[in-house]
């Protein structure tokens, strides 16, 4: 994707300048003129001289020079943009906090550019630091510590990424200064193009829900701002080698590397198993972004409930600098994916903890039963896993910011975008769950799959994903009442099976009237029964009511709709009635559930 402006980031490289005319070297080419050098020092196309007292030469490093001074947009936080020369001839630069010149023992800036090409002659390091501390100009740019949005009343909406600046101001500099070693600045980038990353990853999503799930849902944390909504997490969870890492593999390169954490290094993805503070500055790493983490039964801590509140509250724990001092504390807000074989409650229980309601609303429980990759494109599951476990790791992070860009100029202003984010979220929201009384944090939650929808929405109309707005809210209104269904009672999981069944089945399970009268109707033979629009009723069969009920007991889910009055009956003491069916010899005997199941009231008040 071509980004709006020109990036100040970390770690960009910038290709040798071409042959010019002339011997000039190739160092001289891409070091710029008009450099205040400080005193004592000499910048030259072999590198960085300290002059001693005697007047004697002393090579220090490669070519390297301060560009411009950086701060954020409270004033604070005072930096130096620093770029240099590789020794392959390529022009980098990255910019460092100033107190990281200060350091007592090695310092992080000496550490970083030697990482990065720079040549440092070993015991030269103090003078190095010396001279990048003692460059003068006044260049002035922007900084940010943390990825995500960069908003202010004087400054265009603009989103910053460790290797790209997303803005409407095609003039506005940007510096990623981040405090600390941040762990997203290897992992979140682009490889490939947009229309690879559709041909090859999304293309292979259509005809599976879940997966196309795990897509909107990393759409989804650059709107959480402007829907004003606090962190969240997602957790996918069941028996293993039902492709929730592949699914997690997905999600992750709308953003960066999808490659599996088992084979790269450098991919987006990482464990649950470290500690709690690793998880904080992980998360302060992907800020206005999605966290993916894998297999949550390999975190060993007994604070599991702790590190839930606080990874979800945004806010890290207050700590003490080398000074005594207080540190600034770190903050974030994201959405997070995580994958395990048992759920987020079962793993607080684990060590005796008592489940609080604010922490399995804050992470989402949704469980997988069954394979996760459907057959499609005429290709079985197992072959389509491996293609999309490589294609994510080799095409990644070109949606995300094609999204963004979209987004920031789908409206005029901050303002307009959160009035557009907000009605759309209160519109998917109501459309989740109709007219059903819901207790509070079910509210919650579902407002939360609200703004996934609103993600799949204006994805939709951005025309980013190769399927249909019907596809995503599809998928994302059986995760919504997956979860709901684990947070009510049997009898109202059945019902809402039931529910989900027809919304997502409806035309394709089941023969209208229309279609039965029809002598070109087309024989159906998977179905799960008749809609009858004469009489409002979804006549099941006795096994496509089974297989609606989705493992719970026909008989009792039966029972549960009768109760809350969506079973139409004819005979008394049965819960079976008798219908004419056009076009069938014999009166068949059904399920005969009320279409008012759609919008029933049925969970509060039970």
């Amino acid at each position: 994707m071509k980004s709006n402006i020109q990036p100040i980031t970390a770690g960009n490289a910038t290709g040798p300048a071409p042959q010019s005319e002339g011997d000039a070297p190739l160092h001289k080419r891409l070091i710029p003129e008009g450099l205040n050098v400080p005193e004592s020092f000499i910048l030259a196309d072999e590198g960085v001289y300290k002059i001693a007292p005697q007047g004697q030469l002393r090579l220090v490093s490669g070519p390297v020079w301060v560009s411009a001074k950086t701060r954020d947009i409270s004033g604070n936080g005072w930096g130096i943009h620093v770029q240099w020369i590789d020794q392959d001839g390529l022009r980098r630069e990255r910019a460092f906090p100033t107190r990281q010149l200060h350091e007592r023992g090695q310092s992080a800036v000496v550490v970083h550019l030697a990482d990065e090409g720079l040549r440092v002659i070993p015991g030269q390091e103090s003078p190095l630091l010396s001279y990048l501390g003692s460059f003068e100009t006044n260049h002035r740019i922007a900084s940010t510590a943390q990825t995500g949005w960069l908003m202010a009343p004087d400054l265009a909406l603009s989103y910053v990424l460790p290797h790209t600046v997303i803005s409407s101001d095609e003039t506005l500099p940007v510096a990623f200064q981040p405090e600390r070693f941040s762990p997203s600045a290897d992992s979140l980038h682009a490889n490939g193009s947009l229309k690879q990353w559709q041909a090859q990853v999304a293309h292979y999503c259509i005809g599976s829900p879940i997966l196309q799930f795990g897509v909107c849902l990393a759409l989804t944390p650059p709107l959480l701002r402007f829907a004003e909504m606090d962190s969240f997490g997602v957790h996918l969870y069941g028996a293993s080698s039902q492709g929730k890492t592949t699914a997690l593999q997905v999600a992750s390169s709308v953003w960066g590397n999808g490659a599996d954490p088992a084979a790269s290094a450098h991919s987006s993805i990482q464990r649950w198993n470290t500690t709690a503070n690793a998880l904080e500055g992980l998360a302060a790493a992907h800020n206005d972004g999605l966290m993916a983490l894998d297999e949550m039964g390999t975190y060993t801590g007994s604070d599991f409930g702790a590190v839930v509140y606080n990874l979800m509250g945004g806010q890290g724990k207050a700590r003490m600098n080398d000074h005594a001092g207080m540190r600034n504390m770190r903050t974030w807000r994201l959405i997070a994916l995580s994958t395990g074989e048992i759920s987020i409650k079962a793993k607080v229980e684990e060590y005796g903890a008592t489940v609080k309601a604010g922490q399995i609303n804050r992470f989402l429980d949704i469980p997988v039963s069954g394979r996760i990759i459907q057959p499609s494109h005429g290709v079985p599951p197992a072959k389509l896993a491996d293609l999309l476990k490589e294609a994510a790791g080799r095409c990644h992070g070109t949606l995300g910011p094609a999204f963004v860009e979209k987004l920031i100029h789908s409206a005029p202003d901050a303002p307009a975008l959160q009035q557009r984010v907000k009605q759309l979220t209160a519109d998917y929201t109501a459309q989740l769950h109709g007219t059903v009384q819901l207790e509070p944090h079910q509210v919650r939650g579902l407002r939360r799959f609200g703004l996934i929808c609103t993600a799949a929405h204006l994805a939709n109309e951005f025309q980013l994903l190769p399927w249909t707005l019907t596809n995503s809210v599809n998928a994302i209104t059986e995760a919504a009442h997956t979860w709901l269904a684990e947070n009510v009672s049997d009898a109202v999981r059945g019902i809402l099976a039931i529910r989900n069944f027809i919304l997502q089945f409806q035309e394709s399970k089941f023969r209208t009237t229309h279609e039965l009268r029809s002598a070109k109707s087309q024989t159906h033979h998977d179905i799960a029964g008749y809609f009858l629009p004469d009489k409002s009723i979804y006549a099941f069969t006795p096994d496509g009511f089974k297989r609606a009920c989705g493992g719970l007991d026909p008989k009792s889910v039966a029972a549960a709709l009768d109760q809350h009055g969506l079973l139409f009956k004819n005979e008394s003491g049965r819960r079976m009635s008798k219908l004419t069916i056009p076009g069938a010899s014999n009166r068949l005997r059904v399920y005969a559930v009320e279409s008012d199941i759609l919008d029933a009231d049925m969970v509060g008040g039970e």
